[in-house]
């Protein structure tokens, strides 16, 4: 893992000005407006160890996660602020470590993910699972793929939030996951465990749910 820190800040052009001086620029006519990025979600060979790194180096708390009947650890959601998650790690289906599963930024508000996906249907944009509601962070989701083939997520609503400084993580298993991956919306396909960037094509045995 690597840290990189180095910001340039976005300087609008005079006409891009917003007369809400809190707002980086006027909203945009075109394109999906995001507001944030919300969090992002890495496949690893070993999610106990990274997240091991990012709560002992890091400072991360452990809000959710995901233990296996065999007892090892699928999934994790961890956070540093109120937010359920803003960095995720899921155990990847092939084998491979190091590999993007996806980028989630926040939107809006739940209906707006309707709107969205009549934009990327017409547009052609692939959505692969969505608009729906995990059960893990509550929140409500859109998947679709980006011109470079890499997988991306918007929110409709930010999950729950916590300020419990006492908080304990939660414990999905394999009795109770199917809950926490889609509380309603349908399923996702087969390929949401599967896939990730870059791609990989020698394939191990896929482990159950994640």
């Amino acid at each position: 893992m690597e840290i990189l820190w180095e910001v340039d800040y976005f300087q609008p052009a005079e006409d891009q000005k917003s007369p809400l001086l809190n707002r980086p620029q006027k909203r945009p006519l075109r394109g999906v407006p995001v507001r944030r990025l919300d969090h992002v979600n890495l496949l690893a060979s070993d999610v106990t160890v990274n997240k091991n790194f990012m709560m002992e180096q890091l400072g991360f708390r452990l809000r959710e996660h995901i233990v296996l009947n065999n007892g090892i650890e699928a999934g994790c959601w961890l956070s540093v602020s109120p937010l359920v998650h803003e960095v995720a790690l899921m155990r990847d289906g092939k084998g491979a470590r190091g590999r993007l599963h996806h980028v989630c930024y926040w939107y809006g508000y739940p209906q707006n993910l309707n709107d969205l996906a009549d934009v990327f249907r017409e547009q052609g944009i692939y959505i692969e699972a969505g608009p729906g509601k995990h059960g893990i962070s509550q929140a409500m989701f859109m998947y679709v793929y980006e011109p470079g083939g890499n997988r991306v997520e918007l929110f409709g609503d930010p999950g729950y939030l916590i300020f419990d400084p006492a908080w304990k993580p939660i414990v999905w298993t394999e009795e109770t996951l199917a809950a926490g991956i889609v509380w309603f919306g349908g399923n996702l396909p087969g390929e949401f465990f599967l896939y990730g960037t870059p791609v990989v094509h020698e394939q191990e045995p896929a482990m159950a749910s994640a």
